[in-house]
């Protein structure tokens, strides 16, 4: 079976399969730029089936990935707190979505701190911040195409805190080098618990030289890679607090100001330094502990009409209008694991609490649902709210709020459960709890009732498709009108053979003792049974000099041969002509399959 996007050479003919509609991609390392974790994803709902269980089965800390165009891209960090993680200590893996395979892997620059929202994929290449510019990688190849670099009258250094694209323009935070962590290998076999602590650089201690501070603004143009605009500020803005919605730039500088940037030109639409309003928002917190989480987690969000602070780091939660910056209410937990949903504010709860849903307007408590384990993040798709479980994965279903468990795949630290391509992705394992699953793990959608029950019998050849819908009943598999089948000169009006003369497909006008095999059984996607099924029906193919018009019905033999036996003799009958898809339902089906 194709992958979507995957090409296949059918003798001179090339063909590319689609992608589905309907799926989404996980751009930026929180989704998109407005570090808000829910994916738009509309093939992930309902019940789920292992996709793969594949290499590497250990990742080091911290795991940062993207996820764009069938790649995951994967960097993982310069910690290994067991023997098991040193393989992967400083390397970018770039992985096939579908099926685990590792397509290439490359070297992460040593002594950069990677967790930090400086990745961002696109349908052809990776954007990588780092210590020196921004790389642009091949995403077929892992080379690096081109660099990019801010000029330094601009900007205070080379290092990348911050990134974020849109409608073509890369939008960065440029800035001081850096506290330059140290590799960390471990001698430690075995799996098992690790020490958590304050290491180097993660107290954030002087914004000259922490993470991510910078008080360089840019916008760069894709195609000519030159600036746009830049803005820059005297006080260093923390990347952690950097968001975008809607063509505004939401940035933070801890206890100066709250401010919102025009994504268009760079100028300063609102600047909010409120006693209020950093009251409320508070010191940062040092975080770095199991139960809270990692210091260098982003804690503000935005939508079109709010700005929200909550984290590890923070000692509430706090929500300010995206209008203005003006305090719009709090909530008395601030270590929380927001996901941003239509309905309402999901936020996973510590260790000791419950979950809430909160209201946008005012906060009230809407509904409540189980804590998370310790430090993952919470991610969303369409049905559900993903966290991490004592031994697994709680899924909350938004519909009915109540809680499944996934087990027993644990999701890892910073990445959380990731939902892209139509499937959910488990990363590597970094943890030391043991009740686990071990390596990068898939898992896509179950079929339906009906599409479980029917095979999907896919014509590889060039046409023009139209969807319609019949009523199967036990005993006849199907019917449609043949609008129109160009290529020759007569059209003559044609009907089913009996079954025992042609196995019940009609037979070649012009040779009418041969049936006309493959091409005519294909147009069907059916099912025996008493449910609606489906019919594709080509409006317009060539097959040789031949032309059909008319009306046809195809009947099994007797009713006594089951599904199963249809399903072989056509199979059979098409083996060189057709791919069986063995789930998914068909929406639409475009001009090459």
């Amino acid at each position: 079976m194709l992958r979507p996007r995957a090409v296949a050479f059918v003798g001179k003919r090339k063909l590319v399969k689609p992608v589905p509609d309907g799926i989404d991609q996980w751009t930026h390392p929180y989704h998109g730029p407005d570090n808000n974790p829910q994916s738009n994803d509309q093939l992930v709902r309902g019940d789920f089936r292992t996709q793969f269980i594949a290499d590497p089965k250990f990742s080091p800390m911290p795991e940062q990935t993207v996820i764009v165009g069938g790649r995951i891209y994967k960097a993982m960090g310069h910690i290994a707190h067991k023997a098991n993680q040193n393989e992967m200590l400083n390397t970018l893996l770039c992985i096939n979505a579908y099926n685990g395979t590792i397509l290439w892997s490359r070297p992460n620059p040593p002594g950069f701190m990677i967790h930090r929202n400086t990745m961002v994929a696109t349908d052809d290449a990776l954007y990588l911040g780092d210590h020196e510019s921004c790389k642009i990688i091949d995403d077929l190849t892992g080379t690096v195409r081109e660099q990019i670099t801010v000029p330094e009258e601009i900007t205070d250094g080379p290092v990348w805190k911050w990134m974020a694209i849109e409608n073509g323009i890369l939008y960065g935070s440029v800035g001081h080098l850096e506290i330059q962590v140290d590799t960390q290998r471990s001698e430690r076999r075995g799996l098992g618990h690790w020490p958590w602590g304050m290491w180097k650089g993660h107290d954030y201690s002087d914004p000259a030289k922490s993470f991510g501070f910078g008080r360089t603004i840019v916008a760069i143009d894709l195609k000519t890679k030159q600036p746009l605009w830049h803005y820059r500020d005297e006080q260093f803005l923390d990347s952690r607090a950097f968001c975008m919605k809607g063509g505004r730039i939401y940035v933070y500088s801890p206890e100066k100001f709250l401010a919102c940037i025009n994504a268009a030109d760079g100028q300063v639409v609102w600047k909010n330094s409120d006693k209020a309003l950093l009251d409320a928002i508070a010191p940062n917190e040092p975080a770095q502990y199991y139960t809270s989480g990692y210091s260098t987690s982003c804690y503000m969000k935005c939508n079109d009409d709010y700005v929200l602070f909550a984290g590890p780091q923070r000692s509430k939660m706090v929500v300010a209008s995206a209008r203005d910056g003006k305090l719009a209410w709090t909530h008395p937990v601030g270590n929380l694991q927001l996901v941003l949903r239509d309905d309402a504010i999901y936020a996973a709860g510590p260790e000791g609490t419950h979950g809430v849903r909160l209201e946008y307007a005012t906060g009230s408590i809407l509904d409540q649902f189980p804590a998370r384990r310790a430090c993952t993040r919470a991610t969303g798709c369409v049905d559900s709210v993903f966290f991490r479980a004592t031994g697994g994965t709680v899924r909350l279903m938004t519909g009915t709020n109540t809680a499944q468990h996934i087990a027993p795949i644990r999701p890892p630290c910073q990445d959380g459960v990731l939902i892209s391509n139509g499937h959910l992705y488990w990363g590597p394992w970094m943890c030391g709890c043991e009740l686990s699953l071990y390596g990068n793990i898939g898992l896509c959608p179950t079929p339906t009732k009906t599409t479980d029950r029917a095979t999907r019998l896919v014509l590889s050849y060039t046409a023009t498709w139209k969807m319609c819908s019949l009523q199967a009943q036990p005993g006849v598999i199907g019917s449609c009108n043949i609008a129109a089948i160009t290529g020759g000169a007569t059209s003559p009006r044609f009907g089913c053979r009996p079954m025992s003369s042609c196995n019940g497909l009609p037979r070649s006008p012009r040779r009418k003792c041969q049936p006309l095999r493959s091409w005519l059984a294909v147009w069907c996607l059916l099912r025996i049974g008493r449910e609606s099924s489906r019919l594709l029906i080509p409006q317009a193919i060539s097959f040789g000099r031949v032309t059909l018009r008319g009306r046809f019905t195809i009947r099994p033999p007797s009713l006594k041969i089951g599904c199963s036996s249809v399903r072989r003799t056509v199979k059979s009958m098409l083996s060189r002509r057709v791919q069986v898809a063995p789930y998914g339902p068909i929406a639409s089906h475009p001009k090459s399959v």
